[in-house]
């Protein structure tokens, strides 16, 4: 009996472009799917952080075809990274 899983053409797309996404260059765009799965938020969550400005506005590459410049996201992951914690006293033990 075979237990590997056989992914659809749709799913292997979407694997490679999220396994990928690291290595692609700033100017590299990506669908919201991919957008979904970094953000780790639902399509619905991903427009409404785009109307409040809390991720960048995408780019219309034709009609119907809405896309996210890889490195406006990577910008935006930067940016909210947690800052290292300055305030922590050094342990003295002895």
């Amino acid at each position: 009996m075979r237990t590997e899983t056989i992914k659809s053409p749709k799913l292997q797309k979407f694997s490679e472009q999220l396994s990928l996404f690291d290595s692609l260059p700033d100017c590299a765009q990506v669908p919201i799917t991919i957008v979904c799965a970094i953000k780790g938020r639902s399509r619905a969550s991903i427009w409404r952080d785009v109307a409040a400005g809390r991720i960048a506005k995408p780019v219309n590459a034709g009609p119907h075809c809405t896309r996210w410049r890889v490195g406006d996201l990577r910008h935006e992951t930067q940016r909210k990274s947690p800052l290292p914690n300055n305030n922590v006293e050094a342990r003295n033990d002895n």
